[in-house]
């Protein structure tokens, strides 16, 4: 039997040349901490996190980590064997018989189950290959993969129980919230969706409470975003995605402006999954909300800023409001209920101000 599963995968991996495209809205990138794999139901939890939340051809990546020796070894590197809408709609468009086997929505749908019992040996696997350590140097070992993290908008599941602990950064400097200079390990994790399976709550209450708040605004200060830190992993489930990316300027009524980016991926009905407002070279922010369509393209845009954390320039609850016209978005910057106050590039004192937006879609 065991015999007989190798050699199906290893056809399926022969066949991964027409599920790989050249052009992938999103990758997937797994990190297994072998410290934390003594879990026994660690593998079930992360097979039901992911099952249905990939997207067609969507190229997945699994590593292992040891934080004992700071290796991180590359296990897995392949592309979903999943068919878009419009692939489907057009196969069965064109018809066909298929008497002697060969359909490939059926045959997408057989190598789909074989990828899914990969990763399921993979994860056991990892069971296996289970270290006991005292150090957890996860900030240095991240620090030394940013290369993984060269296109943005990706996806980033990382199984572990998350509390750092080195010699630079002791978990005991995180609890007692101790001044820590992560400015020699900054990553760019270029606006990346993060999404944390802890093994277990290895603190409690308080403590606990500073070490998410500390990973979230590791993440936040290096363009990541959390959306999941829990026993459970939830992952939000499309058939697509979409992204777009626009690039223009900020202006105040000084006349003073910075120039500043728009990412955003957003499913079919228009809600935002992973977005970011970015001046150019001071902040970025993640940002939440809905686009609306209309003849296949946006026409409007309500979007608003959530950083979890301070020292933004943007700061949480600012609304973005655009409306577009031939690729192009204008708008405004307001905050409600609140009062804030900028400087602006001018060096101009502004209370509340009403910013104006003129953004191009880039490619």
């Amino acid at each position: 039997m065991r015999v007989l599963v190798v050699l199906l995968f290893s056809l399926f991996l022969f066949a991964q040349s027409k599920y790989c495209k050249d052009e992938n809205i999103r990758s997937t990138l797994i990190y297994i901490d072998l410290s934390s794999t003594n879990n026994k139901e660690f593998s079930k939890k992360l097979i039901k996190g992911l099952k249905n939340s990939f997207l067609p051809h969507e190229r997945v990546k699994i590593f292992f980590v040891n934080p004992s020796s700071s290796e991180v070894e590359e296990i897995f590197n392949a592309c979903v064997p999943k068919l878009s809408k419009e692939e489907i709609k057009k196969i069965k468009e064109k018809g066909g018989l298929y008497l002697f086997g060969g359909n490939p929505i059926e045959q997408a749908n057989e190598d789909l189950m074989l990828f899914y019992a990969r990763l399921k040996s993979i994860f056991d696997e990892a069971k296996k290959r289970y270290i006991e350590s005292e150090e957890k140097p996860l900030i240095e070992i991240f620090y030394n993969e940013e290369d993984k993290f060269a296109n943005p908008l990706n996806r980033i599941i990382i199984y572990s129980d998350m509390v750092q602990n080195s010699e630079e950064i002791p978990i005991e400097s995180i609890i007692n919230k101790k001044k820590i200079n992560l400015k020699d390990y900054q990553v760019n994790y270029n606006y990346s969706n993060i999404y944390v399976l802890l093994n277990k709550k290895a603190l409690k209450g308080s403590e606990f409470k500073k070490l998410k708040d500390f990973w979230n605004c590791y993440y936040e200060s290096n363009n990541g975003y959390i959306k999941n830190f829990n026993t459970t992993l939830n992952i939000p489930k499309f058939n697509g995605l979409n992204v777009k990316k626009y690039e223009g300027s900020m202006k105040y009524s000084d006349g003073s402006e910075f120039k500043v980016k728009l990412l955003l991926s957003y499913d079919n009905k228009g809600n935002i999954n992973n977005g970011w407002f970015i001046i150019n070279e001071i902040d970025s922010v993640p940002v939440s909300g809905k686009v609306y369509i209309k003849g296949n393209k946006i026409s409007k845009a309500k979007l608003k800023a959530i950083p979890l954390c301070k020292n933004h320039y943007i700061i949480r609850g600012e609304k973005i409001n655009l409306a577009f016209k031939h690729s192009v978005g204008k708008g405004e910057m307001v905050v409600d209920n609140t009062k804030t106050i900028i400087k602006t590039p001018k060096g101009n004192i502004i209370e509340n101000p009403k910013v104006k937006l003129v953004l191009k879609e880039s490619e």
